[in-house]
């Protein structure tokens, strides 16, 4: 008993410390916070100082979280770096330069596209989708807002834009549509496609439902209800405009006082357009009663108050304050273009030192690699002449090759013009013996047998009309001139073509060929390469057929295939003989012409076979040869 007690300890201490353990962060959503008041995170947060790698986990978590919210943003980032320098981090880095995107992007934009562009190539190689939206979407802007010139490139801005999309669509987390398509919708009604209001609310209430489903994400109503009075703004209803924009600051309780002013610069456009021109003075003062933040937000907010004030004092006739309204708008406009002038200078004089430390680098860089360009060539030379000894090697070892390649290919040919001339010197020495029998025939008056020679006559041109075909074909075939054609055949317009001659031939022969062939039979295949297979089967079959026997020629059809029967009688045909026309037509054995009593059309019947993925199988059972074409 006492052991299990002390078990049950160690179990569940062990327990205790899995839940208490954080969670992994590997991918950008995981930088999500749940209470988005992040000053009330901060004392939670400074106490894992002693545990370096949540530590710094947990400060990306905060930075992030102040981010529009609270004046406190950047207060950490040196923290953070000095954690990176002690123990690197792929997500920990992409997400410091993301922050640090952020940060400058209202104050240089130069500085901060570098920041964005080193997050995003750490999100690509991850394929992480949020973090690569989130990139894409600050990119657009920093193209395109007005204080971006000196970066500005609208073909860059339309290509993030897109990008942006194209991840939104495919991501499989809602809480990127919620904190992304605000933004979208108002970038791509602002610079690529205007949207109709309807569509506009109907998008918009999409992403209201979807908060709800996320109570995470309550934090994002502000900027939700903030982009949707943009539209509501460019489409004058203006009292609908300020119905969003106070539900925007009634969710903007911990927001930093750039979101304040934000949010009131809008309200005052609204009253202005209502006329109201008391309350667009009071709200107004109130943003020139803000104090400016720490870091400086879109500061010509401020500027561009000033000016309202004096518009307002001109509609309410309180001329005593245009002037001075009028001079603190001049004076801020010329201390911010005096801060950028000096900014300016400032990073001319950097990248002047930079340059000038590149230089002397450079020249050092080069004398270092001239000894080296020096080495290189010495083994380079070396490396050629070795090259140039292999290749004379391998050219010599191809030349004996090609050789002996050369040698087989003129055996070849010569055997096959042996075959050639064998296989045409038999018909046309029988056209010769039949011409001088016809002769003598004639002399003699013999009338009965001179038609018996002629028919002779004839199956001797067709034997060798058959052969001079099937060398035609076949030197096309070996050039690579035939090629293929599947089509839709009409079975009897196909076999009224060549079928009748071999009837003619059969009779002339003493067989007869018997045909069974359903009506109005299709099939797909090419009808010159089928052909020439069934021509010479059948060319074969009647050749070889006992006198007074049936050829028979037979087609049938399944869902499956077609199949084509030519069946002859022949009175003995070896096991050996037939296990050979087997191998070869099923290809266990290769074809040569001319070896063992291989001719022309068995090589035709294959290679078309083949070519058409057509299966041409043999059978011999009780006298009956049978071939089958599978189509």
């Amino acid at each position: 008993m006492k052991y299990l007690l002390v078990l049950f300890f160690i179990v569940l201490i062990f327990v205790q410390d899995s839940f208490s353990q954080p969670k992994k962060t590997t991918s950008f959503r995981d930088y999500f916070i749940v209470n988005m008041n992040p000053d009330s995170l901060e004392k939670e947060v400074y106490t894992r100082k002693n545990e370096p790698d949540r530590y710094l986990h947990e400060l990306l978590r905060l930075e992030y979280s102040r981010y529009k919210i609270s004046d406190h943003f950047g207060n950490d980032l040196s923290s953070i770096q000095r954690l990176l320098a002690r123990k690197p981090s792929g997500i920990g880095t992409a997400m410091y330069h993301y922050i640090l995107g952020l940060r400058y992007k209202s104050e240089d934009a130069p500085r901060a596209l570098g920041y964005f562009q080193q997050a995003l190539s750490y999100f690509e190689r991850t394929k992480d989708t949020s973090g690569l939206a989130h990139c894409h979407l600050a990119l657009v802007r920093l193209n395109t807002d007005n204080f971006n010139d000196s970066i500005g490139d609208t073909k860059g801005a339309k290509y993030y834009f897109d990008k942006t999309v194209e991840l939104v669509e495919k991501s499989s987390d809602e809480r990127d549509r919620i904190s992304l398509l605000p933004r979208y919708l108002a970038d791509r009604d602002l610079f690529y496609e205007e949207m109709p209001l309807t569509e506009v609310e109907k998008e918009f209430r999409k992403i209201i439902q979807l908060v709800r489903k996320y109570p995470e994400m309550t934090f994002m109503l502000k900027d939700i209800y903030l982009n949707l009075s943009y539209f509501y703004l460019i489409n004058q209803k203006y009292t609908k405009a300020i119905e969003t924009l106070n539900l925007s600051l009634k969710n903007a309780s911990h927001c930093s006082p750039y979101n304040r002013v934000t949010i009131y610069s809008n309200l005052a456009s609204a009253n202005e357009g209502l006329e109201d021109y008391d309350e667009m003075e009071k709200l107004l003062e109130k943003i020139i009663a803000t104090p400016f933040p720490k870091i400086h937000f879109h500061e010509y907010v401020y500027i561009e108050a000033n000016f309202g004030l004096a518009l307002a004092a001109i509609q309410t006739k309180k001329l005593d304050r245009i002037m001075p309204y009028l001079i603190e708008y001049d004076g801020l406009n010329r201390a911010r273009a005096d801060r950028l002038k000096t900014r300016d200078l400032l990073n001319l004089q950097t990248k002047y030192e930079t340059e000038k430390k590149q230089a002397t680098i450079n020249t050092l860089n080069l004398e270092k690699q001239l000894i080296e360009d020096r080495n290189r060539l010495i083994i380079g030379s070396l490396l050629v002449a070795l090259l140039l000894l292999a290749i004379v090697s391998f050219l010599a070892i191809r030349l004996r090759s090609t050789n002996r390649a050369l040698q087989t290919i003129t055996r070849s040919r010569d055997k096959l013009f042996t075959v050639i001339a064998h296989d045409l010197r038999s018909p046309i020495n029988t056209y010769q013996g039949l011409s001088d029998t016809l002769g003598y025939l004639i002399k003699s008056q013999q009338v009965d047998r001179i038609q018996t020679v002629a028919r002779q006559i004839d199956q001797t041109g067709q034997n060798l009309s058959h052969l001079l075909t099937n060398l035609f074909e076949w030197s096309r075939s070996q050039l690579g001139q035939i090629q293929p054609r599947l089509q839709s055949i009409d079975v009897s317009s196909w076999l009224n073509g060549f079928l009748p001659v071999y009837k003619d031939s059969a009779l002339v022969k003493g067989v007869e060929l018997e045909t069974r062939i359903a009506e109005n039979m299709t099939l797909v295949s090419d009808p010159d390469m089928l052909s020439a297979i069934v021509r010479n089967l059948l060319d074969n079959a009647i050749k070889h057929c006992e006198r007074g026997k049936p050829v028979i020629f037979l087609m049938d059809t399944t869902a499956q295939h077609t199949r084509i029967i030519i069946q002859n009688t022949v009175s003995h045909f070896s096991e050996g003989k037939l296990l050979d026309l087997q191998q070869h037509l099923s290809g266990q054995k290769p074809l040569i012409y001319g070896e063992d009593n291989t001719g022309l059309g068995l090589l035709l019947i294959k290679e078309f076979a083949d070519s058409l993925q057509t299966s041409v199988q043999v059978s011999y059972v009780d006298g009956l040869l049978a071939f089958e074409i599978h189509i």
